[in-house]
């Protein structure tokens, strides 16, 4: 587990994506960028508390073949094998948050305008 500061962690983030995309073409550059962009929002402004990006069988979503996690404090892990995924018949990758308490405290109608300032649709 390292533990890196908010501008170090987005770079982290900004490397596994080009590796992720390098080994499976899954994330264009334009989404790459969008991502990141929100991934730095909901950071800065106190909305996620983590993100993980997780490869898992869409079939059995207990079945997580690698993910990588990063949280708001600047910890991350890699979990998993990239193996599996290579092995895998079946697999989906999905980005994923989890909210800060802070976040999930306020109004719905709030929470939805904050969310309305990123590029892609994150569901609480």
């Amino acid at each position: 587990m390292k533990n890196l500061g908010i501008d170090k962690l987005i770079l982290q983030i900004q490397a596994d994506l080009e590796i992720i995309n390098k080994n499976f073409s899954i994330i264009p550059s334009v989404q790459r960028v969008k991502l990141l962009r929100d991934i730095k929002y909901v950071f800065l402004d106190n909305i996620a508390k983590e993100i993980k990006f997780a490869f898992y069988d869409p079939k059995n979503k207990a079945n997580i073949f690698r993910q990588y996690i990063y949280k708001s404090n600047g910890e991350t892990q890699n979990l998993g094998n990239m193996y599996l995924i290579e092995k895998a018949k079946n697999i989906a990758f999905d980005v994923f948050i989890e909210f800060t308490d802070t976040f999930l405290g306020l109004d719905t109608k709030f929470q939805n305008l904050l969310l309305k300032n990123t590029e892609y649709e994150w569901y609480v």
